[in-house]
């Protein structure tokens, strides 16, 4: 017999056992899942620059927007890889293939006005408006945001929305 006044033996049943355990799953994956989501970013436009050796200095930003269409856009997904907000794990694919990365955040660049997230190789994704943290929790939100691709090792720059 159970000794409590919250509980009655009466009331437990196999039926409510089970409920009461198929609650506690679906609740202990829902928290697991807003540990370690991840969200599905549609680029939609890209812009790029390249590294002059000779000047040593960037190209300018060009004018022109290089629009995706709907079925070519690029997909890059984000993976908390700590619970501190500091390491993910990002994933994009580009017409079927897959580059994926891991960085770790290493600061706000006041003068930029970014949050720079730098790779093994010393590359680094800056993210103007948002965080990755909060991208790979809530997806696009419904302000600007840009993400500056600074692939050094390859010379090039890319801004993405």
């Amino acid at each position: 017999m159970i000794n409590s006044p919250f509980i009655r033996e009466e009331n437990i049943t196999p039926a409510s056992s089970f409920l009461k355990q198929f609650f506690l799953l679906c609740l202990g994956i829902l928290v697991f899942n807003a540990a370690y989501s991840q969200q599905a970013l549609k680029i939609v436009r890209m812009r790029q620059v390249s590294w002059d050796t000779a000047n040593k200095t960037w190209s300018p930003w060009p004018d022109e927007w290089k629009i995706f269409d709907s079925r070519d856009e690029p997909i890059m997904t984000l993976y908390a890889l700590d619970t501190a907000g500091c390491k993910y794990r990002v994933d994009v694919s580009v017409k079927g293939k897959e580059f994926i990365f891991d960085v770790t955040y290493t600061g706000y660049d006041e003068y930029n006005k970014w949050h720079i997230y730098q790779d093994a190789n010393g590359d680094e994704i800056a993210v103007v408006g948002s965080t990755i943290g909060d991208l790979s929790l809530y997806g696009w939100p419904g302000t600007p945001v840009q993400l500056y691709f600074w692939v050094y090792s390859d010379k090039i720059g890319l801004e993405l929305e």
